[in-house]
């Protein structure tokens, strides 16, 4: 089997929404050229020839790694594209992300996943956003990036309530169902994902394996890291997920947003 996709590096602006909508410059890789601030990930079958092919549509050049810099495009400048032939890849969760910090400031990077296919799969996506820094970077002013402050927090490169609609990341499911969930941390700061009404069992973990085999009900995820959760529910109802970092769990200082999602799992 092979497998072949495209990620376009597009420029464009996020909005999220919290008690008003916050708006500020963003880059993301899209599957198309149309730019979309919800960076987009992919899930692979076990056993399959992988190839990645990146093109940036970006003003500027970026230079793309792939598993902490395992792989690389080198760099590429405005329009050009590069091709990346994987081979076949351990089961796994392997981040995308430019080089440079400052871009990823601007929200490029996202993750695929190496892994059998589950009836039930969800996508988690985490990143934080200082949103003060977005423009001041993108118009090439100098930041201070030890004076890091962020005021937003996303997943799938939303907040709550945004989240709430998002079919990828909002847990559905029935009692005993085996839910998958596939979750990279993005940003740069650890975050504790916290489940109310069940324990889930840690499959993979890429930043500390003495998680894996643990059934938890928080689990820390390191910054540039991911993680497999296998939720088996033994209770139907209506449950949330969050940053067990309450500040996570706010957007602009507003509360409740950024990282929080719900479970809804039914008999």
């Amino acid at each position: 089997m092979q497998w072949a996709d495209t990620l376009f590096i597009n420029p464009g602006m996020i909005a999220l929404d919290t008690m008003g909508q916050a708006v500020f410059p963003y880059l993301a890789f899209n599957a198309t050229a149309q730019f979309d601030q919800h960076n987009y990930f992919s899930r692979v079958e076990p056993g399959t020839s992988l190839q990645l092919t990146i093109m940036n549509l970006d003003s500027i050049a970026h230079n793309i790694l792939i598993d902490e810099g395992m792989f690389s495009t080198g760099v590429l400048l405005p329009g050009q594209t590069s091709t990346i032939d994987f081979g076949v890849l351990p089961n796994g969760i392997y981040g995308v992300r430019d080089s440079l910090e400052l871009n990823r400031f601007l929200g490029l990077s996202t993750f695929f996943v190496v892994w059998p296919e589950s009836k039930e799969c969800f996508y988690w996506h985490l990143n934080e956003h200082q949103s003060d820094w977005n423009a001041d970077i993108r118009n090439g002013v100098t930041i201070d990036t030890e004076e890091y402050t962020p005021d937003y927090f996303s997943i799938n490169d939303r907040v709550h309530p945004q989240i709430m609609s998002d079919t990828l990341a909002s847990v559905t499911g029935k009692v005993n169902d085996s839910i998958l969930i596939f979750v990279q941390n993005s940003g740069r700061m650890a975050h504790s994902i916290h489940f109310h009404g069940y324990h889930v069992e840690v499959l993979y973990s890429n930043g500390n394996a003495l998680d894996i085999g643990r059934e938890k009900d928080t689990i820390p995820v390191k910054p540039g890291k991911g993680q497999v959760y296998l939720l088996v529910p033994f209770q139907p109802g209506i449950f949330p997920v969050h940053d067990h970092n309450l500040i996570s769990t706010t957007g602009g200082g507003n509360f409740p947003s950024g990282m929080m999602v719900m479970m809804n799992i039914g008999l």
